[in-house]
């Protein structure tokens, strides 16, 4: 028992700290977008689907000693493809599909070596079942969700903050060689076990009847619903905060604790599923009242996605069948999975404008326990009358249905048109500034990423973070005076800064979202009334810069850190050397950070340090500016910002027209070090 214990728990260990790992490395490669992790997600559940169907497949043809040769041939071979280290050459060009090149980036580099770790838990739990007829295997398979588990906790506290990403590959690989000795041990206890080729009947499995059709859907249903909850829940916090494996690993590790507390049989329909309705309320309350703190936010989403997997889940449980029909039964909960991954990450998109198949997972839950009452028959007493629960049930899940799309067609509001692709949800909508005219905004899921003025004349006015005042406007306006300037910006948005163009000026842009490029064009006209010229370059902006010659700019704008998805491979060492080959030497690098829940200061601070770069925080508060009387300011113009400004050019940073709106370094900053491709961490970045 301790043999396989010891092995199914390390297996899970191994499986579960791969994902945060690859993911965290290839993240930077394909515009660190929340779809990133839902892809890797898709792949690791559809690779556990195969595992789980080898499992299956190899108890049901091969004898004992067959599958215990057959396997040890297959661990061999996963060991051969260690390190697994994603290549460089899978890095995208502009033309590639992500999703599909995220799948292809992982099977080459980790597709045998996860294959092997995820037929741990069926595989041994089916030999243990050879060896020991007479004891449940399903507590085995409680354990491996520990270990899991354990893996998610571990990696944001200890291996993403203590190691780098060639010490983690390296310490897993090592990890992988230790499992194959376990899976050797455990082939060699059912070698000299001598079982028959079937499982022996027993108390566990005596007299059972084989599992109906419909016992069958749900056990795929539960699955899937929890699936799909997992990565719509993941999407939405990400959304507005940023992509970083601690707010990855935290929904995966409450989906998975779930599926421990229902394994170990302690699930009570009576007193869990019986109160479903209370984080179905809260799922109502946050979506139709967003709550500026985060740390209610996320608390809210992950208790109500723990809630619904351990209903969905406790349900699995007292589905399971007996020991003979394990493989079968852990299969189509791997489809299932499989199934909610990809609506998620393929067939959400195709078919939502918007992050709404959020609303329709939640709305699945009360739905499946209808089903499941329905098929129980189950009454309670009200007033002397015996009711069915089942109708009770459908009229709540009626109810919920409802209101869920009552907030989706308010969510809808005011929007001109969105869409929806592989980087994320962008909205045109009439921005609620104050002006009559009713200005065009751009919108990144909920982030505003800029609104240009619609009456006549106002047209090139910079807008929103910006503006004349704000940092970087008076970069533009007042600072860099001199004539055919070239400037670097990383990050499209509308295109408002090609209103700071003037003749012969070029305005360099670098924009990974096609359909951001479609927009700034097509539907906004900074672009095309700049003086100076403007280019656009489709692809990650450093992946370009990378690829070109010296552009020889005097000044670079990094305008990709106020949304979601903050792509940290901008701001490495590495990253600012390539940067340096592109700068005149008194050229100057501006960095936009208006976040809600992020402060990079300390990060820019360190990086200003190992750079030995002069540097400068520029904070505009229009509102603050309109209290003291200043006219000049309009309520349409109340867009506070935060640019911070680095140059090796000193003397340029302590000019007086600098210095003079510098705002002073704030206490409490910790030093920090500065990033590298090999160590990011957000964590410690993180406004709760």
């Amino acid at each position: 028992m301790r043999i396989f214990a010891a092995t199914i728990f390390f297996g899970a260990f191994l499986l579960f700290s791969l994902q945060p790992m690859m993911g965290k490395y290839i993240l930077p490669w394909f515009g660190g977008g929340t779809a990133v992790w839902s892809a890797c997600l898709l792949f690791f559940q559809i690779v556990l689907l195969a595992g789980y169907a080898y499992a299956h497949f190899s108890a049901r043809w091969f004898r004992p000693k067959t599958q215990a040769l057959v396997h040890a041939a297959l661990v061999f071979s996963a060991l051969l493809c260690l390190p697994v280290i994603p290549n460089a050459r899978w890095q995208p060009d502009a033309a590639t599909n992500p999703t599909l090149r995220i799948l292809l980036l992982l099977t080459a580099t980790v597709g045998l070596p996860y294959l092997i770790l995820s037929t741990t838990g069926p595989l041994m739990q089916h030999w243990f079942s050879l060896i020991r007829p007479d004891t449940s295997p399903y507590r085995l398979y409680a354990l491996s969700n520990a270990g899991s588990l354990a893996a998610l906790v571990s990696y944001p506290f200890l291996l993403e903050p203590l190691f780098t990403r060639k010490t983690q590959v390296v310490t897993w690989s090592c990890g992988m060689g230790l499992y194959a000795m376990f899976t050797a041990a455990c082939a060699v206890r059912l070698w000299r076990a001598r079982p028959t080729h079937a499982i022996p009947k027993s108390a566990s499995n005596a007299g059972t009847a084989a599992p109906s059709l419909g016992t069958k859907a749900l056990w795929l249903l539960l699955p899937a619903c929890a699936s799909a909850l997992l990565l719509a829940t993941t999407n939405e916090i990400c959304l507005d905060v940023t992509v970083m494996p601690f707010l990855w690993v935290l929904p995966l590790a409450v989906y998975l604790l779930s599926f421990v507390w229902s394994f170990t049989g302690r699930y009570v329909r009576r007193l869990q599923g019986g109160v479903l309705a209370f984080p179905l309320l809260l799922v109502l309350f946050i979506l139709y009242n967003p709550p500026r703190d985060l740390r209610l936010h996320v608390s809210v989403l992950v208790f109500a996605l723990y809630y619904c997997c351990l209903v969905c889940h406790g349900e699995l449980y007292k589905l399971k069948p007996a020991p003979r029909d394990l493989t079968g039964f852990y299969l189509m909960i791997a489809t299932g999975g499989a199934l909610g991954s990809a609506f998620v990450t393929v067939i959400a998109p195709l078919i939502f404008d918007d992050y709404f198949e959020l609303h329709w997972s939640f709305a699945m839950v009360p739905v499946l326990m209808t089903v499941i009452h329905w098929r129980e028959g189950g009454t309670f007493d009200l007033r002397g009358r015996r009711v069915s629960i089942w109708r009770v049930a459908s009229v709540a899940a009626i109810l919920f249905g409802l209101m869920l799309n009552g907030q989706v067609n308010a969510a809808k509001m005011g929007r001109v048109a969105a869409f929806r692709n592989f980087y994320g949800v962008l909205t045109l909508s009439e921005t609620a500034s104050g002006h009559p005219s009713q200005p065009l905004g751009l919108y990144c899921g909920t982030t505003l990423h800029g609104f240009q003025m619609m009456q006549p004349g106002l047209e090139e006015v910079p807008t929103c973070y910006y503006h004349e005042r704000s940092g970087v406007g008076l970069l533009m306006n007042f600072v860099l005076r001199e004539e055919g300037r070239r400037i670097g910006v990383a990050g499209l948005g509308t295109g408002t800064l090609a209103a700071y163009g003037r003749t012969n000026d070029v305005i360099r842009f670098y924009e990974i979202n096609p359909m951001d490029i479609k927009l700034a064009t097509e539907r906004f006209s900074f672009l095309s009334r700049s003086k100076a010229r403007t280019e656009v370059v489709r692809g990650d902006a450093r992946l370009s810069l990378e690829r070109e010659p010296p552009q020889q700019f005097d000044v670079l704008v990094l305008d990709a850190f106020n949304s979601d998805a903050v792509p940290v491979h901008l701001l490495t060492k590495e990253a600012f050397q390539v940067y340096d080959r592109h700068l005149k030497p008194e050229s100057v690098i501006a960095v936009h950070i208006s976040s809600k829940h992020l402060d990079l200061v300390p990060l820019l601070e360190a990086l200003a340090t190992e750079f030995n770069l002069g540097c400068a925080l520029i904070e505009w508060a229009p509102l603050r500016e309109m209290r003291q009387g200043n006219t000049q300011v309009q309520p349409w113009q109340a867009f506070g910002s935060q640019w911070f400004l680095l140059s090796r050019d000193k003397e340029f940073i302590n000019q007086t027209e600098i210095r003079g709106i510098t705002t002073p370094p704030q206490a409490g900053h910790k030093p920090m070090r500065a990033w590298t491709d090999d160590y990011t961490s957000l964590f410690p970045l993180l406004i709760w």
